[in-house]
């Protein structure tokens, strides 16, 4: 329900939410260890909701989302939307004390859905092309996998074992190329599972004490 912030509530929700912006700016625009910042930010939306509520970590995420998307154009905009939608989540299911488990297998699962959605809206505006340059990334990924495998596993001894498995991985390897809305959405959810577990314990280590 929309409501009066109060001045603690703008003071405290504003800084958070400038604090995100430079962090997410770093992520963008530092060429090495910029991954750190962008993992930092979701802990700040969490503190938000630990220490002010979810309508004022609302307001923060919209105007972090807002300047952001000013500066640096939409294509950033679904990724902050991401991280801060993230800090809220973590947020209010520490407040409801939703066991850490859950939490993470909700917190993955809902994170690759809205990676895998966001893919699919990307190839939805921009076409078939784009679809048939994100297939052949995988192809050529696993084509140089392959490859490695089989230069590396003859000088471990492991040459024999290499060559049983390997028609087995090049037949799950077309078999994924084939359904490759599946490959998607695990390759996403392995991807954000390891994310999540580290969001979850710098928030739980930063958010000591938030509450007052």
């Amino acid at each position: 329900m929309l409501r009066k912030l109060s001045a603690i509530e703008i003071a405290e929700g504003a800084l958070l939410a400038d604090i995100a912006v430079v962090f997410q700016l770093l992520f963008i625009y530092l060429p090495v260890g910029g991954a750190f910042f962008s993992l930092l930010i979701p802990p700040l939306f969490t503190i938000l909701v630990l220490r002010r509520g979810f309508y004022a970590a609302i307001m923060g995420v919209c105007v972090a989302i807002f300047i952001v998307g000013v500066i640096t154009g939409f294509h950033s905009v679904l990724l902050t939307l991401l991280e801060c939608g993230s800090g809220i989540f973590l947020g209010v299911t520490m407040r409801l004390r939703l066991h850490y488990i859950p939490l993470i297998l909700i917190g993955t699962t809902g994170s690759a859905f809205f990676l895998s959605s966001t893919t699919l809206l990307t190839i939805l505006l921009l076409g078939q092309p784009f679809l048939d340059t994100l297939l052949q990334g995988i192809r050529d990924g696993y084509v140089g996998a392959f490859s490695v495998l089989g230069f590396i596993t003859p000088q471990l001894g492991l040459g024999n074992w290499w060559h049983s498995v390997y028609p087995v991985a090049r037949h799950l390897a077309d078999l994924s190329l084939n359904y490759w809305l599946v490959l998607l959405y695990v390759g996403n959810w392995i991807f954000a599972c390891p994310v999540v577990i580290i969001v979850y314990y710098i928030t739980t280590f930063l958010s000591n004490g938030s509450y007052v």
